[in-house]
């Protein structure tokens, strides 16, 4: 989970600016009402252990100031805590504190998630932290809520890691 949270926390800083601007996950969520939802798989391996869970992020409150969503997990068959979190319409990024990060690939393509085709634009990274380099995909379709249909990371160097989510259902 961590990994995954890197990983597009990474992504969001290669494409944003300095300044009071559109946070890009709240966008990914304001055509959406709350009761919105979207169920993903995920599977993690790192240093020979494999971690499957399900995860679920429900939007539960929408306004022109921010979006406030529930992601609850299941692993193992137990049932983690929910966590709530609140996304700001607006963000404040300072540009010069950024990391500079070359610009990403990105493209279009058409692909099955959740047993539906689907339009996506994806967006690939690649960073070095600390000797480990993390390659990172993330594929974004309209009609889901909050954007993400699929990611996948994989990491070299002292940390080995691979880390692949895919939305398997979701209501508008």
């Amino acid at each position: 989970m961590k990994t995954f949270l890197t990983v597009v926390a990474i992504i969001l800083s290669t494409v944003a600016t300095a300044g009071a601007e559109d946070n890009p996950e709240y966008k990914s969520w304001s055509g959406f009402k709350a009761g919105a939802w979207v169920k993903f798989k995920m599977v993690s391996e790192s240093s020979g252990a494999k971690t499957e869970l399900e995860q679920t992020v429900k939007l539960v409150e929408m306004t022109n100031a921010k979006a406030v969503v529930e992601t609850g997990m299941v692993m193992a068959g137990n049932k983690l805590p929910v966590q709530k979190r609140e996304i700001p319409a607006k963000i404040t990024l300072d540009a010069a504190k950024a990391p500079k990060a070359p610009k990403p690939a990105e493209g279009d393509e058409d692909i099955d998630v959740g047993g539906k085709k689907v339009k996506a634009h994806w967006i690939e990274s690649t960073t070095d932290i600390g000797g480990n380099k993390t390659v990172a995909k993330v594929w974004q379709a309209k009609g889901v809520p909050g954007g993400t249909v699929k990611m996948e990371a994989r990491t070299t160097g002292a940390v080995t890691a691979k880390t692949s989510m895919v939305a398997t259902e979701w209501k508008e």
